[in-house]
C-alpha cells in the first residue's frame, strides 16, 4: 500500500505485488488482451500511476532486451505522458 500522504513508500514489495497480479490477470484473461492497455488510477492521476509505468516499462526491456535503459524509458514516458514526471522548474 501507497501511503495518501506524498511520501514514498519504505519497499517496492507493494508495487512489484500490484504489477505481477495485474500480469497474471492480463495473461488469464480469455481474449488474451496483450496488445489492448491497462487502465491504471490514482488518487491525484499522475504520479503514482507513472512510477507503475515507468516500472512495466523497465520490466518489459528487462524482458526483451535483457537490460535496462531508464533514460530511454523516462523519455518515452515524458512523450508520451508528460504529466507524469514532474519537471524541475528553473
Amino acid at each position: 500500500m501507497w501511503p495518501i500522504e506524498n511520501k514514498v513508500p519504505l519497499s517496492t514489495t507493494g508495487l512489484m505485488d500490484v504489477i505481477k497480479m495485474a500480469r497474471s490477470w492480463r495473461r488469464r484473461a480469455p481474449d488474451r488482451p496483450e496488445s489492448k492497455p491497462t487502465i491504471v488510477m490514482s488518487h491525484n492521476g499522475v504520479s503514482r500511476v507513472g512510477v507503475y509505468i515507468g516500472a512495466n516499462i523497465c520490466i518489459d526491456q528487462m524482458d526483451t532486451d535483457h537490460e535496462v535503459d531508464v533514460f530511454h524509458a523516462v523519455k518515452m514516458m515524458r512523450i508520451n505522458r508528460p504529466q507524469l514526471i514532474d519537471m524541475k522548474v528553473r
